[in-house]
């Protein structure tokens, strides 16, 4: 609901406001309509990747460019300022804030998601955004963008809504020894994802992959898609910190950034993924590319050309590499 909203302008930036969501905006105030090419940022976290967000600002042909986040933007630094005044390119950019559930399901925060030309959802916690957005307004708006070929990204928690069953981390991070010590600890939460984003049927996400070692933790997560039913097949795509894999809508993508991307397939059923059990598992094929446009991936068909193969075992809770590297 819109309460006691106010407008005014201070030098370029408008800022709309009300008790269940705010609005900071650069540039125009006015829609402006642009043809859109469809794409999705799946970015790691840690520092943003400029040439993915001008990759999407490239895609949104120059239109109104949103970023979502849950949390209070940084004051020393704010999205919207730095994609319209230093990338450029774009008739506006504006960040929203939404608070909570209601902000979710305001109308005016609907309609401007609807009018976006390219959207970004910003790091935070992935299972605020679940429990605040999931079935509402906004929900549905992001996913008539998805439909309409309107260009989307997230970073860190932002990129864990962006696949079929999202590590929710509701009783905060399980570490990679963790779940590869008991797959089912109470830090080892899902939550099916509300983003229809394509070819990521039986994938789930990990984010900030190298920097904080969790090989172990995208490993239980491949064993758990299939031992609880989710799929046949346990598919991981892993990105690391100030790195990004941007993908076109039929499934084909590559890396932008400094670190790689990973993408783990099951072959064959765990033969231990069991509460209070160590995990093991044979085979998980591993593919690792790099920011080099000779090395691709293919998410519709789950294969790749010119990166790095190689297999990875989980015995008894201990990982077991084909190229001695876990990574």
């Amino acid at each position: 609901m819109f309460c006691r909203a106010w407008v005014w302008m201070l030098c370029s930036v408008w800022i709309l406001a009300g008790r269940d969501y705010r609005v900071y905006r650069a540039g125009n105030s006015r829609d402006v309509v642009t043809e859109v090419e469809a794409g999705f940022v799946f970015m790691g976290g840690g520092g943003d990747v400029q040439e993915a967000f001008d990759w999407l600002i490239d895609r949104s042909g120059g239109g109104d460019f949103v970023i979502l986040r849950a949390d209070r933007p940084d004051r020393r630094f704010n999205y919207y300022d730095w994609i319209y005044s230093e990338l450029g390119g774009v008739d506006s950019a504006e960040t929203i804030h939404i608070k909570n559930r209601a902000g979710a399901n305001a109308n005016e925060v609907r309609d401007l998601v609807m009018r976006a030309e390219a959207i970004f959802i910003a790091g935070g916690n992935q299972n605020t955004y679940l429990e605040d957005w999931a079935g509402t307004q906004l929900a549905a708006a992001l996913n008539d963008c998805v439909a309409r070929g309107v260009p989307i990204g997230g970073t860190s928690a932002g990129m864990h809504l962006m696949c079929a069953r999202v590590y929710d981390g509701r009783n905060n991070s399980s570490y990679g020894y963790e779940a590869l010590e008991d797959p089912y600890n109470f830090r080892m939460t899902f939550t099916p994802g509300f983003l229809n984003v394509p070819h990521v049927d039986g994938l789930t996400t990990e984010t900030h992959f190298y920097e904080r070692d969790r090989m172990g933790r995208a490993m239980a997560f491949a064993a758990r898609l299939v031992e609880d039913g989710w799929s046949d097949y346990g598919r991981v795509l892993a990105v690391d910190e100030g790195t990004a894999f941007v993908m076109d809508e039929n499934g084909y993508g590559y890396v932008l950034g400094d670190g790689y991307v990973y993408f783990l397939e099951t072959t064959s059923p765990p033969s231990v993924c069991t509460p209070g059990q160590p995990l093991t598992i044979d085979d998980v094929w591993v593919y690792r590319i790099r920011d080099d446009f000779s090395q691709w991936f293919d998410l519709s068909n789950f294969s790749g050309s010119g990166g790095l193969a190689y297999w990875l075992d989980a015995d008894g809770g201990t990982l077991v590499s084909s190229r001695g590297s876990v990574y």
